[in-house]
């Protein structure tokens, strides 16, 4: 083959490997995402939700402003307009208003308002793809039950194009058009008059009480079966995915309930007054069983839960109040506790 080259005796050649592989860790190592917790933007969705045969498209306003505890959620779906939400995160008065067919819900919380994009901290480059003619990088995390992306030019990594989140029963795509990281406008934050006029309306109905400890023997048992998730099949009699775990753990009706009509047999708490056998709900798309607090400061949990195809039902010490989509769970206790 004759003489290899040096290339410690050969500069230019030195020079050229090292600016190669320089660029190559620049490409594998795009600058990691900093969307910032204060910003207001327009966007469009669509949300299919399979449990159900739902598919809808919509558009929305979204503003943050996570440091002093506010935010606001407004979905409208032209086609669907039964649909539309109203969601006002009012942290700084211990409030969330959620308004739904005219009706407001008055939902307590008494903690600090969670990061809106603290998971991207976690999350790995997955690649470069193509959204609509253009090159964005792409951040992912999959972990619990779903996917959670976003999708950012190369040239304003702090700037949403897209963002997603796939899992099981629901997948949701968000296309964000004119983000800007602005202090909102207070008149966002207004509490409607709806909502000062409603009362919370929380049916305790008494059906007998289930012991928290039966609760959590319960629930160890699917962990130590590792009962897959599988929404077509039953386990005990209870459907095998997230809110047929939970059913199954507080010995409701079979086959169970599923995230939606969950808080018809759950209020809502607020998270100082979690105990084991309650809940982290998003009514929309996944319920956690709370199994105690994982550290002394109340940033942790351990977490009971059936995820996605391929990990099945599991234990684990989960951030609160959960990895992402975090200002969608909130602490629900079922009515029939003791």
């Amino acid at each position: 083959y004759g003489a290899q080259p040096n290339i410690m005796k050969n500069p230019t050649l030195l020079l050229f490997i090292l600016s190669s592989l320089l660029i190559l860790a620049t490409q594998a190592a795009p600058v990691r995402p900093n969307i910032p917790e204060v910003f207001e933007s327009f966007f469009v969705f669509q949300f299919d939700q399979q449990e159900n045969d739902v598919h809808l498209e919509g558009h929305g306003t979204t503003v943050w402003d996570q440091p002093k505890g506010k935010a606001l959620e407004h979905l409208e779906f032209p086609r669907n307009p039964e649909y539309d939400s109203f969601v006002l995160l009012r942290y700084d008065l211990g409030t969330i208003y959620d308004i739904r067919h005219r009706v407001c819900q008055k939902i307590p919380v008494n903690e600090t308002m969670p990061s809106t994009w603290g998971w991207i901290a976690n999350a790995n480059f997955t690649g470069t793809r193509n959204f609509r003619g253009r090159l964005l990088d792409v951040w992912e995390l999959t972990i619990g039950y779903a996917t959670t992306g976003v999708a950012v030019g190369s040239d304003d990594p702090n700037v949403p194009v897209f963002s997603w989140r796939y899992s099981p029963q629901v997948n949701i795509t968000a296309e964000y058009r004119d983000f800007r990281s602005v202090v909102p406008n207070p008149d966002f934050f207004i509490v409607p008059r709806l909502c000062n006029a409603s009362k919370i309306n929380i049916n305790l109905n008494d059906v007998g009480c289930l012991a928290r400890t039966t609760i959590m023997a319960r629930a160890a048992v699917w962990v130590d079966d590792h009962v897959p998730y599988n929404q077509g099949a039953t386990h005990d009699g209870y459907r095998e995915d997230c809110s047929g775990y939970v059913s199954y753990c507080w010995e409701t009706s079979k086959p169970g309930y599923v995230t939606s009509t969950l808080p018809q047999i759950c209020h809502w708490i607020t998270k100082e007054e979690l105990m084991p056998g309650d809940v982290l709900l998003d009514v929309s798309e996944h319920v956690v069983l709370f199994g105690g607090w994982a550290n002394a400061a109340h940033t942790e949990y351990v977490a009971y839960e059936e995820t996605r195809p391929g990990e099945g039902t599991v234990k684990r010490v989960t951030p609160y109040p959960y990895w992402y989509n975090t200002a969608s769970f909130r602490p629900c206790r079922y009515n029939s506790v003791c």
